[in-house]
Order: structure tokens, then sequence, then C-alpha cells
């Protein structure tokens, strides 16, 4: 037998994290994760704007003879995984920025891989079944890094979606904006799923008075950039480190947080007793 009643432990493996960062456009999701050690960055989109010099990337040869380092189908994405994980570096962490310019690729994938026109050709959704398949392949690469010692940060754009709740009326929220079965399993996978935005008060406004009065909210706010850990009914949010509601858009204070949550949850050693005179 493999395993036995002696094979149990209590001892604590703490891994790299395996974290998705999402939220609105220009809220400094790469700044967020180019902080993070020694990053190789994997960008399917043109994300740094002028933080370009000295983020270091693969040079890809396209099917067309074209190089440059822009990754441009699913199977390009899968061969950079595939060469980090078999290769020796000193890379600590891969950064894919974005998934949601990532889903297209992997939705011609697949439509290619079953002899298919698009996605949609599948009918009844059925594409989007098998692409959630495909999917689960590059998650599993990206766990094989993370065996190897590498973080993992994935990056996406956020979305307004219908949340129709059991219990109440449906109503807005914020969510990764992929479809929901890649969503989900982004979800599911991520150790920290963050969802990143501008703090914001509302201020209501009143004009006139009396049969005239109006009422108008508008919102108002500094500039300061949060990522929100756990889930509430406006965005979609969770973590595996016990981490503050809040938290600032920086590497240092996630990283400080993370540090601290595991500090506080590990057992101190029982102190030794005095020997016996």
């Amino acid at each position: 037998m493999a395993v036995s009643l002696d094979s149990i432990s209590t001892g604590k493996a703490i891994k790299p994290p395996k974290i998705t960062v999402y939220g609105v456009g220009g809220i400094g999701k790469t700044t967020f994760a180019l902080s993070a050690p020694k990053p190789i960055y994997l960008p399917t989109e043109d994300g740094l704007g002028l933080m370009e010099p000295g983020v270091e990337r693969f040079d890809i040869t396209h099917e067309d003879g074209t190089t440059d380092k822009m990754i441009k189908t699913w199977g390009e994405l899968l061969e950079c995984i595939g060469v980090l994980y078999a290769g020796e570096h000193e890379y600590q962490t891969v950064i894919v920025d974005t998934l949601d310019f990532a889903e297209p690729m992997l939705w011609r994938h697949t439509a290619d891989k079953y002899g298919k026109d698009d996605i949609e050709a599948f009918g009844y959704g059925k594409g989007y079944v098998y692409a959630a398949d495909e999917a689960r392949v590059l998650l599993a690469g990206l766990d094989a890094l993370r065996d190897q010692g590498m973080g993992i940060i994935l990056l996406a754009h956020s979305d307004t979606k219908k949340y129709d709740a059991p219990d109440h009326e449906a109503y807005d929220r914020y969510k990764l904006r992929l479809h929901d079965r890649f969503a989900n399993l982004v979800h599911d996978w991520s150790d920290a799923l963050l969802f990143a935005n501008w703090r914001t008060h509302i201020v209501k406004d009143v004009k006139g008075s009396g049969k005239t009065k109006k009422e108008t909210a508008r919102g108002v706010g500094q500039g300061e950039r949060l990522m929100y850990t756990e889930e509430r009914p406006a965005w979609w949010a969770k973590n595996r480190y016990r981490l503050p509601l809040e938290l600032p858009m920086d590497w240092a204070a996630f990283q400080d947080a993370v540090t601290a949550s595991i500090a506080a949850s590990t057992p101190k050693p029982a102190a030794k007793r005095p020997k016996e005179s």
C-alpha cells in the first residue's frame, strides 16, 4: 500500500502563488505584475506602453515567417510555457497579459482542432465545452511551472455581467471578461482572484426644492488604486491566504500581506519543558 496512517503529517508546504488580477482598463495591472520577482512576460496584447524597454519577452517566429514579441496563437502561448518548463533559466514569475485577448486564440485553436469554421459551428454551445478542455491544458502547464518554483500571474480585463442569484433579483457585478466556462476554470484554479478598481465615493447632489427637487448621484475619487480580495455583490474575488478585504495595488503590499497571513496561521513550536533535577 502506497499510503498508510504513518504517512500523515501536518507540515505546510508553501508554494509560489497563482494569482489572477482583473479590473478596469488603465488601473495598473501590468505594472503590478511586473513588480513580481524576476518576471518573464507573455503578451497577447500590447499592454506595456512606456514600460516596454527592459521587459523580458520571447522572440516569436510566427507561421507567416515574421518575428516579433507578441503571442498571436494559442499554440505559441503553450509553446512559451513548454520552453520555460523544459529549459534552465532564472525567471521566478510568469505573466500572461491578458487572458481575454488569449481567449479568441483558444477558440480558433479549438475550432481548427475539430475541423470547424469557428467556435459557434459546434452548435448548442458545445464549442465552449471543448475550448474549456483546451484551457485546462494551459492551466496544467502553469501548474507544472509552479511545481518548479515559479509564481504565476494572469491578467484580464473586467466586464459587468448580470448575476442571476437564486435567492433574490438579478443584478450587475464585475466579472472576468471571459466566457463563463473559461472564467469558472480560472476562478477555481487561482489561489487569489483579485479585482482591481479605483476607490470611489458616491456624492449626492440636490437641486431645487419641493416638486422641483431633483437628486442625482456622482462618483468621486482621488485616484487611489485598490485590489479587492473577497467576493462582494458588486464583484467576483477570492483568496486562499486570509487577506484583508482591500489591498493597495502594489506588489510589495500584496507580498507582505501573504507573508503575514502565513506567519499568523503557522503553529508555533511548543515550549520545551524544563528538565527535572
